[in-house]
């Protein structure tokens, strides 16, 4: 009797690890904490509006293209404004796999809003045919940049058997003379 107890109570716990482990993404993160859900927020809202920005893009390309090939099909557009509206067309889909590109390193660099590092590096003529100059960029504007953020002085000082860092009294001689005692 008691090794068939044993072997449901196995069954049960099988059964709720299955469980949490089919749980999808969406109810992990409602589960969470808020300082936990503002952390992922954060760290994706850059992907979310460079992904918002690039469908956009995409949208108002078809937009173009359909409108270049209806008039070319109507006879309408001479072949000089059919050139100009490919190749701004063109021009414009060139922009957009920049942009794309530029999204993609930069989120590899550690960029936090794609879209601002983007416009900056555009203002300050840092991207090339060779890609983007994102050292230069974090020089110029350290705040797009995520980074790990430390505090002066070393958490160590003291020990394995490096001296004490020097100072007027010690913690012992401070608490030692609020008593009033002496040594």
């Amino acid at each position: 009797m008691p090794a068939a107890d044993n072997q449901s109570e196995m069954l049960v716990r099988r059964e709720m690890r299955w469980e949490i482990f089919i749980m999808d993404f969406n109810t992990w993160i409602d589960e969470q904490e808020d300082d936990v859900r503002e952390m992922l927020e954060t760290h994706t809202a850059g992907l979310k509006t460079a992904l918002t920005s690039e469908r956009d893009a995409q949208k108002q390309l078809s937009a173009d293209l359909a409108a270049a090939v209806a008039s070319s099909a109507a006879g309408s557009a001479s072949e000089g404004e059919l050139r100009q509206k490919m190749e701004k067309i063109t021009a414009d889909l060139a922009s957009a796999a920049g942009r794309a590109d530029f999204y993609a390193a930069g989120h590899k660099a550690g960029v936090t809003n794609l879209s601002l590092a983007f416009l900056a590096a555009k203002e300050s003529d840092l991207i090339g045919a060779d890609g983007v100059d994102f050292e230069k960029l974090k020089t110029g504007y350290p705040e797009l940049f995520a980074g790990v953020q430390r505090s002066p002085g070393n958490a160590g000082n003291g020990m394995a058997g490096d001296p004490p860092p020097s100072v007027a009294k010690t913690m012992d001689e401070i608490i030692r003379s609020q008593a009033g005692v002496t040594l």
